[in-house]
């Protein structure tokens, strides 16, 4: 069948970010941290926000099947979210 390509809104997207349990954010900073991988330019207060973005891409990538995904972050991402969908680690 070839590419197709599925777009979806940011509020969609933000809709998916919200519905995301405080227990899953939660678990997914302790997993991140448990790797020990220090990050620059945020701290420990900015993980469960770039956790939430995370696992609301996770769930865009599980829930609709999708073998690739692009976003459009700039300047919706910081605008709407506070911060950028992703997280720098130092190495």
């Amino acid at each position: 069948m070839g590419v197709q390509l599925q777009t979806f809104s940011l509020v969609e997207f933000a809709n998916v970010v919200n519905d995301i349990k405080d227990e899953a954010v939660a678990a997914d900073v302790a997993k991140f941290k448990a790797l020990g991988i220090p990050h620059k330019d945020t701290t420990d207060e900015d993980l469960p926000m770039a956790s939430r973005l995370y696992l609301a891409l996770r769930s865009f990538m599980d829930n609709e099947n999708l073998d690739a995904l692009t976003l459009r972050e700039w300047p919706e991402m910081p605008n709407v979210f506070g911060q950028w969908p992703y997280l720098e680690s130092r190495g």
